[in-house]
């Protein structure tokens, strides 16, 4: 699930640095700073779709940091469990 949500974010920010303008590379950039919720404000996107992209990729960042979390309080709980 955790790659699902980071091919999105990747493709996401992609498609946004090819709409816009700003190559892929950059684009990637974007998603992954968009989705970590630091948005640095150097590239902003300016259309509709991207600024919809754009959103997404920040709920899949919201997503990505719930699952880390989950899979963070699972781990521990197997742990404690073990050592009892």
């Amino acid at each position: 699930m955790l790659s699902v949500v980071l091919a999105f974010i990747a493709a996401c920010g992609v498609i946004v640095g090819l709409v816009e303008g700003w190559g892929a590379w950059r684009g990637l950039y974007f998603g992954f700073i968009t989705a970590l919720t630091i948005g640095y404000g150097d590239l902003v996107p300016t259309r509709p779709l991207t600024h919809v992209l754009a959103v997404l990729a920040g709920f899949a960042g919201i997503t990505m940091a719930a699952l880390l979390a989950g899979v963070t309080v699972r781990a521990f709980q197997v742990t404690r469990e073990r050592l009892k």
